[in-house]
């Protein structure tokens, strides 16, 4: 195994980030405490997704004195996990293939005794595939009972089945060959989604079929043992991408499961997005995370407060919101949340009395990059840490006294390197590089996608790689992304491909002067995906003479021809022009020429970097037309090398095994070749 293999095996090993982390409680009394860790990681080796649950054992009271069980490791991952209330169990979703079929299987684990009931969901015939996303992702989510003995979770609706001509009476089913209006890319399978419940004593399912099916159910909670909240979302003549996508139209409802009575606690605000909803303590009240419907398609969220019984609704406050904990109450009227400030991710209190939002006060000194508020237990928080360069470790912040206990083993991967942050208002840039600056490195410019999402200082494999294979990278957050203020955000609509690239140029010029930087300003290139793709291509159209490589994965190249082509084509519009997307609208001549205008391909002729192409053959987000398309163009132009690379089974992330593997070697070696650089 050459050295670039052996360093993304290890890097996307460690690359694992907690999807749930708890504290559960004293672990045989005394002053241990027991938290349990959920993370995931792509084994390229194995060709699989892996989860792993870890068990650390805690002393509270001493400074640093932990034990760790490695408790279970999935051959496959998990598609979800969930805690009860009082943190006592947690329930799994998984899918295994049974005499060739997916089959979802619902899980109870106990934290101290393991598996106490297996529920194959798939069996009972009473719905579709079940929908398990994270969140602010969509469709999906779970919740467990507060007696422990029901799961709520999402599934698809039961569609009759498929006939086709002479095999099958036409009565027997649907033409097979009907086509579904799905909720975009890597939701094809959902078309109209149910709210079902798992009982795990009776070993039964339900499915909450009084809820109106016109429309599609996500995030439900139990209220209590008789009520569910879920977010229903509104269906529109056709339905748009919903992943990345928080501007649908949502509405939040809550229902009796016995009367079967269901109420519309959001109707105060009308036309709005829900992302997220929870119940306070006491139950008579629901935090929601509420923001504009269309226009960007990450936005500030809007924290409300929805009297369970008035449905009268407030807004507490308005931030740029990272996660919501699974169990966010710290006491009674506060709650925490994690909120983007520039590149980081920082704890943030919210008391509902007053209205305020406070951030956790600690001393930063020993602690880099971003910390996230994952639980708490008896006035003591468990926290992650991490940064750009460094795995994440878990920590148990004790909020009286300040103070931080390390609660994970060594960090898993840490660099010594180079950093240096630029921090502005409305955006910022990131000089991270080997520590050894005494000789010229290869500069690489990473530039994210979205547009309005960020590069996070926290574990980032495509940094973690690069640097580890000696190139000094720029990472830009451009004036449009999120964690920076409203006006920023809002100011990149009606100016991509231009204050966008302005920006991640301007970072360059930046870091190639940088003196304490040692960059070789003849040795550049460019990489990014979605977005981050449009961007590198505009960069190589603008500034022909300064990127010897790019390579990108599933590009915008051509705004107008990918309008009618993608999952969200409110987004074509709202980026070029601001415009409020509507069902009826027809494309005219004078929006194909701005998207042309602001597009890559109006600049294609001047093109003479050797361009490297990812494209996922099932992605609906950016159709491969796109990179098709652009790849046809510099071909047939002659300047500039170009070559293609397509995955058949893989969507807009392209975040399958082989195809994860393949994107960072190819474009490993792509460098290497064209910044005449020996591979190592």
């Amino acid at each position: 195994m050459r050295t670039a293999e052996k360093v993304l095996v290890f890097t996307l090993r460690n690359a694992g980030v907690a999807s749930t982390a708890k504290i559960c409680g004293d672990s045989n009394g005394g002053g241990n405490m027991r938290v349990l860790s959920f993370s995931s990681y792509v084994d390229v080796i194995r060709d699989q997704n892996r989860s792993c649950v870890e068990t650390y054992t805690v002393d509270s009271n001493s400074e640093n004195n932990c034990l760790r069980y490695v408790a279970r490791v999935a051959k496959e991952s998990n598609k979800a996990e969930v805690f009860s209330p009082d943190k006592k169990v947690y329930a799994t979703h998984s899918v295994t293939e049974l005499s060739g079929e997916k089959t979802d299987f619902v899980e109870l684990w106990s934290v101290d005794e393991g598996c106490l009931e297996a529920i194959n969901v798939s069996k009972q015939k009473k719905h579709g595939k079940v929908i398990s996303g994270g969140q602010f992702s969509g469709l999906g989510g779970s919740s467990i009972s507060n007696d422990n003995s029901k799961l709520v979770y999402i599934a698809e609706m039961k569609h009759p089945e498929k006939h086709t001509y002479f095999l099958k009476e036409p009565d027997d089913g649907v033409n097979e060959f009907l086509t579904r209006d799905t909720w975009g890319d890597q939701l094809t399978e959902a078309t109209t989604t149910q709210v079902c419940v798992a009982d795990f004593e009776s070993q039964t399912v339900s499915v909450l079929d009084h809820l109106s099916d016109s429309y599609s159910y996500t995030s439900p909670v139990w209220l209590s043992e008789d009520r569910v909240a879920v977010i229903g979302y509104v269906a529109k003549p056709f339905k748009l991408g919903l992943l990345y996508c928080n501007n649908r139209e949502t509405k939040v409802f809550v229902t009796s499961l016995t009367s079967k009575e269901v109420w519309e606690v959001s109707k105060m605000f009308q036309n709005k997005c829900f992302s997220y909803v929870f119940p306070s303590v006491d139950g008579k009240y629901l935090i929601a995370l509420m923001n504009d419907t269309f226009g960007a398609h990450m936005q500030l969220k809007a924290i409300i407060k929805i009297d369970l019984t008035t449905f009268e609704g407030e807004i507490l406050e308005t931030l740029s919101l990272e996660s919501v904990p699974s169990h966010p109450w710290i006491t009674d009227d506060t709650f925490c949340v994690n909120v983007f400030q520039g590149a980081l991710i920082k704890p943030m209190f919210i008391n509902v009395s007053t209205k305020s939002a406070t951030p956790l006060s600690y001393s930063i000194s020993k602690l880099n990059g971003s910390l996230k508020f994952l639980d708490c237990h008896k006035g003591l928080i468990l926290v992650a840490n991490s940064s750009f360069v460094t795995s994440e470790r878990l920590m148990i912040f004790k909020k009286d006294e300040e103070s931080f206990i390390d609660c994970s083993l060594p960090r898993k991967m840490s660099i010594d390197c180079f950093f240096k942050a630029t921090e502005f208002p409305d955006w910022g840039y990131y000089f991270i590089g080997p520590k050894d600056q005494s000789y010229k490195h290869p500069c690489l410019l990473f530039v994210h996608g979205g547009p309005h999402v960020l590069s996070v200082n926290y574990f980032d494999k495509v940094v973690v790689f690069f640097v580890q294979m000696d190139f000094n990278m720029v990472v830009v957050n451009y004036r449009g992304s999120l964690g920076y203020t409203n006006e920023s955000l809002q100011s990149l609509p009606g100016n991509v491909g231009s204050s966008d690239v302005e920006d991640c140029f301007s970072a360059l010029q930046q870091g190639l002067s940088c003196r304490e930087w040692n960059c070789d300003t003849s040795r550049v290139a460019v990489l990014g995906g979605s977005h981050g793709g449009f961007l590198s291509l505009h960069l190589i159209g603008q500034y022909p003479d300064t990127f010897k490589a790019c390579s990108v994965r599933n590009p915008v190249t051509n705004i107008g021809s990918m309008m009618a082509q993608s999952d969200i084509p409110d987004w074509a519009l709202f980026e070029c022009t601001t415009g409020v997307f509507q069902f009826d609208q027809l494309s005219d001549p004078d929006f194909y020429d701005k998207a042309w205008k602001m597009s890559p391909i109006s600049h294609v002729r001047k093109v003479n970097t050797p361009t490297q192409i990812h494209l996922g053959v099932k992605d609906k987000r950016v159709p491969p037309s796109q990179g098709r398309e652009y790849h046809r163009a510099l071909k047939g132009i002659g300047k500039a090398e170009t070559v293609l690379f397509e995955y058949p089974e893989d969507c807009h992330p392209l975040s399958s095994p082989k195809a994860t593997a393949s994107v960072f070697l190819e474009s490993y070696q792509w460098f290497c070749k064209h910044l005449d650089i020996n591979p190592l």
